[in-house]
């Protein structure tokens, strides 16, 4: 607002007075687009548009401050807005929003609007180092889960933006947008918004599904031990002694295990885990993939590769469950070929990375699929 003159904050963006949350956030998205600054050819005057255009969004899309500004429209301009005039006494000029006050002292409102103005030109890598940054002083602030939720879900991680949305809904129960949110990616379809690709929620599979799978799971490492108990035992070399039927049994059934696993919704998607399938958490560290790391690691040694997911874990802040699953059964199926064998030293020390390495392969060709046989 400038001065004693009051702006029409639904003509500056063109919305209807009962538009709700999501219709606002709409029109609001486009018409950054049209009058960033950085785009548009008279800066100055779109400099002008522009901070208007984010004070009316900022106060249209807080229940509190759009209650009180009605009310003050209402009562200056003479607009009726559904029960504004019987607020009319709520005195909005306590708690007006200026984005340029907001920017100089760098809240972390400020932040987060300057953190979605990069995921709308592009640069999400920026973006979510802005949103992280806030979630650092404010853990519990909703609107960051929110753009949160908005940047994996123009990347095409939908798990990622429901966890996200229903995080902020947790957070602010009485704003009605955060459950709708989660409500629509849980429909069913929704589109990338950069694009016309379409991106399904993915559907955990059943419980008999599930079941089933482990199941399987569990009568692969069976047969394989069977297997393995029945066969000569004959060293691979002098300078490995592995049991010879281990260098083949193990790998199988750890093939078979990660694919099974995946298959029946224990694993998330070896993308999403081992390569963040675009989820820039650690590429904003500046690191490669998570994946490439432990896999590299167990060439050498298969604890060396627990060490190693730990270490980039603990240094993205981001302890995947999935990922400490197939290690954890790996390290199991690799004591159990140990148990029945007598060269239980040698299979403990060098053998899980036969295990692991196929059991990651697995996890990775059952991920390949975009959509789940079980959908």
């Amino acid at each position: 607002m400038d001065g004693d003159k009051l702006i029409n904050y639904y003509e500056i963006l063109g919305v209807p007075y009962d538009a709700d949350v999501a219709a606002i956030k709409k029109r609001y998205r486009e018409l950054v687009r049209k009058f960033h600054p950085d785009v548009a050819v008279d800066k100055l005057a779109a400099h002008e548009k522009f901070v208007q255009i984010v004070d009316a969004y900022q106060t249209l899309v807080d229940p509190i401050k759009r209650s009180a500004y009605d009310a003050k429209l209402s009562r200056e301009l003479g607009i009726p807005i559904g029960e504004a005039q019987a607020e009319a006494k709520v005195d909005f000029e306590a708690a007006p929003f200026s984005w340029l006050e907001e920017r100089r002292r760098r809240t972390p409102l400020s932040l987060l609007i300057e953190a979605e103005q990069h995921m709308l030109r592009g640069d999400i890598k920026r973006a979510l180092e802005l949103c992280r940054e806030v979630i650092s002083a404010e853990p519990k602030n909703p609107q960051a889960y929110e753009l949160l939720a908005e940047i994996f879900e123009r990347m095409g991680n939908i798990e990622k933006a429901i966890e996200y949305f229903s995080y902020a809904a947790q957070l602010a129960p009485s704003n009605p947008y955060y459950r709708m949110q989660v409500e629509r990616l849980l429909g069913g379809h929704t589109k990338h918004p950069a694009s016309t690709t379409k991106a399904k929620v993915v559907l955990e599979p059943s419980p008999i599904v599930k079941a089933l799978m482990l199941n399987l799971s569990v009568v692969v490492v069976a047969l394989c031990l069977y297997a393995f108990h029945t066969f000569p035992k004959e060293p691979l070399s002098e300078f490995l002694p592995l049991p010879l039927p281990f260098t083949w049994l193990a790998p199988l059934c750890g093939l078979l295990c990660g694919w099974l696993l995946r298959h029946g919704g224990w694993l998330k998607s070896a993308d999403r885990v081992l390569f963040y399938g675009g989820e820039p958490a650690l590429f904003t560290k500046g690191g490669p993939p998570v994946g490439v790391l432990i896999a590299l690691s167990a060439l050498l040694n298969f604890y060396l590769s627990i060490i190693v997911a730990a270490l980039l874990s603990w240094w993205n802040d981001d302890w995947e469950a999935s990922l400490f699953v197939a290690l954890g059964l790996s390290f199991l199926i690799t004591l159990l070929f140990a148990l029945l064998s007598e060269s239980v030293n040698v299979i403990m020390l060098w053998g899980g990375s036969f295990v692991l390495l196929p059991f990651i392969i697995g996890w990775m060709l059952s991920s390949l699929t975009k959509l789940q046989w079980w959908e």
